[in-house]
């Protein structure tokens, strides 16, 4: 995957816009990528499930999560040149 790409899926999911959302977020939050940098976005994704938690069973993160997850996008979108 690229930087975009995966500032896309994070946007795609916190959208809940993703075809088979679910799954395409559950293969990268599971599956290491070959590209450190993109590695440590990863890894930082799945830090904010359990930094901070759901309130239910329904959603992935809390409010500040999301906000998190929307700054990596972000950040990666920003820089993707």
């Amino acid at each position: 995957m690229t930087k975009i790409e995966v500032s896309n899926l994070i946007v795609s999911f916190l959208d809940n816009t993703c075809e088979e959302w679910e799954w395409e977020w559950d293969d990268f939050t599971s599956i290491k990528c070959k590209d450190p940098e993109l590695e440590a976005i990863r890894q930082e994704c799945v830090a904010v499930a359990v930094d901070c938690p759901a309130t239910d069973q329904s959603t992935y993160c809390n409010e500040k999560g999301i906000e998190i997850l929307r700054a990596i996008a972000n950040k990666l979108k920003n820089n993707s040149t």
